[in-house]
């Protein structure tokens, strides 16, 4: 299967991020890399981003029984690695490639990787990854996500989510 967590993304807490999600997800769908989609968001939002996900891709030949939406709102990446981990231990689903935002992902694996140690996690290559090279002029707003990120993976240390 493919997860796809759909979330803030940025530090100004506007989204754009899902639309990336959305073609990642679809490009790897349609290699044939698996044959289920399951959207989960950690925001409760007006027009929910997992809900335009899913227009995107059935918009673009994606069919509907392939996708899965998270009706719940976890409040953090915990939660939401729990609740959908425990979901693909009751389908049997033990291999995953999981997208999310690219600075997330490291937070993100840790915590899937400490509580879900049977379900093989793939992160692909995603439209918007970062350079592997170093960047001497990153703005403000990444440095802002680059720092939260690092501050929730200590919080999530200490607080023995992994």
């Amino acid at each position: 299967a493919i997860v796809v967590f759909s979330g803030d993304g940025y530090s100004t807490y506007l989204n754009t991020g899902y639309q990336k999600r959305a073609l990642d997800s679809k490009k790897y769908l349609e290699k044939g890399y698996a044959d289920k989609i399951i959207l989960s968001s950690g925001r409760d939002q007006t027009i929910r981003e997992v809900n335009l996900l899913k227009l995107f891709l059935l918009n673009n030949g994606i069919e509907n029984e392939q996708i899965y939406i998270f009706e719940e709102y976890p409040a953090s990446t915990y939660e939401n690695v729990i609740m959908v981990g425990n979901y693909l231990k009751t389908k049997k689903i033990n291999n995953i490639i999981f997208i999310t935002a690219p600075y997330h992902t490291r937070r993100a694996s840790l915590i899937w990787n400490s509580n879900f140690p049977n379900i093989k996690i793939k992160i692909p290559s995603l439209v918007d990854s970062p350079k592997k090279n170093i960047q001497w002029q990153t703005d403000l707003d990444t440095i802002k996500v680059i720092i939260y990120e690092y501050l929730a993976i200590i919080h999530n240390k200490l607080n023995d989510r992994f």
